[in-house]
């Protein structure tokens, strides 16, 4: 009896690894075989879509010439904005500063400028400031 199941042990020590590299192969074999197949759906996919991107009647190739539009239009974009640039180059554009007039002079502009019929509105452009401002020193001065 004891021969049998040293056999028996025997048996199965040198068949477990051998079964377990089996199994080990075969779930390998039919990972690779998942990758491929996912693989190969996934370029039937993109070579459907290739074949339906100039087809102007689906959705793909309506986006494509809406695409292809933007690019122009982008492209025409940049070209006018590089011009402008270069028009432009180092020239001062006239960008207003945050520099304020010495303050007894801007006072009596005021004042004079509204004495002679100007709106809030008209000192205001005429002196580039807001017309709240004008508003203030025209109080201040008790002036209407």
């Amino acid at each position: 009896m004891s021969s049998v199941l040293s056999i028996t042990a025997i048996a199965i020590s040198i068949s477990a690894p051998v079964a377990l590299y089996i199994m080990y192969k075969r779930f390998e074999y039919s990972r690779i075989l998942n990758y491929v197949r996912k693989e190969v759906d996934r370029l039937r996919v993109e070579f459907a879509d290739f074949g339906k991107k100039y087809d102007d009647h689906t959705e793909l190739g309506e986006l494509s010439k809406k695409i292809a539009l933007i690019e122009e239009k982008l492209e025409l974009i940049e070209k006018k904005v590089l011009d402008l640039e270069n028009i432009l180059g180092d020239k001062d554009v006239g960008v207003k500063t945050l520099e304020y007039p010495d303050e007894e002079t801007f006072e009596e502009k005021v004042i004079e400028l509204r004495k002679q019929g100007y709106s809030l509105k008209k000192i205001a452009e005429e002196l580039k400031v807001s017309v709240s401002r004008v508003r203030k020193v025209l109080k201040e001065h008790n002036v209407s």
